[in-house]
């Protein structure tokens, strides 16, 4: 770029000043100049953006997860094995490992045992709702494991206990109703004539006879 011509005795116009970075007023930012600024964004925060300390109970946060996900796998009626017993599902191994391990563990934080007392509300084996009535043992402990386990679970926990009701009044409506619809069972019939009864017995006679007869021979004999 050519300077302007200057008359002898003028002053040379003064720039403004450049900082670097930054490109002058008119004059696309230079590439370099992105790159160091991108660079510089992300190594700025690096302090800010370092990973957070493991949980202790992480490893046990994440099986309580998925064994109640296995659960509804489980459960699903439009799965692909769902003619299957629940033991010879190809997820009941997994299951089975998830449910010693669950059942063993000892949790360190809070959060481990918010995870453990979904389990507990949401698995299938658990206690029926009407059950935790029964006895102050059972309301305390049912108060116990709502309070862990959050009001979302609990929500979740009476409309799977509404669902497992429903699914029992509808087996027993359908076992009602094709009882119902089978034909009435027709009185047993006799397929013996007199005659062949008055044989049937005159042989049941002359059979005790030999044995009465066999009897008293050896009683003679001894």
């Amino acid at each position: 770029m050519t300077r302007p011509f200057l008359a002898p005795g003028a002053t040379p116009p003064i720039e403004p000043p450049r900082f670097p970075g930054k490109p002058a007023p008119g004059r696309p930012p230079r590439r370099r100049g992105l790159l160091a600024a991108v660079t510089a964004l992300a190594v700025a925060p690096g302090v800010a953006l370092s990973a957070a300390p493991v949980s202790p109970d992480a490893a046990l946060i994440q099986d309580c997860a998925r064994y109640l996900e296995i659960e509804r796998i489980m459960a699903d009626p439009h799965s692909a094995e769902r003619h299957l017993d629940c033991d010879r599902m190809t997820v009941w191994p997994e299951y089975e490992a998830l449910e010693r391990t669950i059942y063993e563990a000892a949790p360190r934080t809070a959060e481990g045992w918010t995870a453990l007392a979904s389990v507990a509300l949401l698995c299938d084996g658990a206690i029926e709702s009407d059950t935790w009535d029964d006895r102050e043992e059972m309301r305390l402990a049912w108060k116990v494991l709502a309070h862990l386990a959050g009001p979302a679970v609990v929500q979740e926990e009476r409309r799977c206990a509404a669902d497992r009701r429903r699914r029992s009044e509808a087996v027993k409506r359908r076992i009602s109703e094709d009882a119902a619809a089978q034909p009435a069972a027709e009185p047993r019939r006799d397929t013996l004539t007199p005659q062949q009864k008055i044989d049937g017995a005159r042989r049941m006679i002359e059979a005790w006879q030999g044995i009465l007869a066999e009897a008293e021979a050896e009683l003679a004999a001894a």
